[in-house]
C-alpha cells in the first residue's frame, strides 16, 4: 500500500507518471536534478517515493518516516510505499515509469 502528498499538501489521487524511489537520507540536489531531467524526458510529472520497507535495509520507524517526508513539504510530490522490490512497486503503481 502507499499514500502520497503533493507539494501543496493535498493527497494524491493517483501516482505520478514517473517515480524516483529512495531513502532520501537526506533529499539532496542530485535527487532533485535527476527528477527534473526525467520530467523533461517523460514529458510528465515525476514524484518521489520514500521506501519505508526496503529489501536491503531495516524498515523505517514512524518518526523517521515523518522526518524524511517533511523534506518534501512545499517542494515535491512524495509517496510513502510499503513495496520493498521493484517488481512489487510495479504492481503497486501500474503504468508508472521508475527513474
Amino acid at each position: 500500500s502507499y499514500f502520497g502528498i503533493k507539494a501543496d499538501g493535498k493527497l494524491i489521487e493517483e501516482p505520478p507518471k514517473g517515480i524516483l524511489s529512495g531513502s532520501f537520507n537526506p533529499l539532496h540536489d542530485g535527487h532533485q536534478k535527476l527528477a527534473k531531467a526525467a520530467e523533461k524526458i517523460l514529458a510528465a510529472p515525476v514524484g518521489f517515493e520514500l521506501s519505508v520497507v526496503n529489501a536491503d535495509k531495516p524498515d523505517l520507524a514512524l518518526p523517521e518516516v515523518f522526518n524524511r517526508l517533511a523534506q518534501f513539504a512545499g517542494k515535491h510530490t512524495i509517496l510513502a510505499g510499503s513495496a520493498p522490490t521493484f517488481v512489487e512497486k510495479a504492481q503497486l503503481y501500474p503504468g508508472t515509469t521508475f527513474v
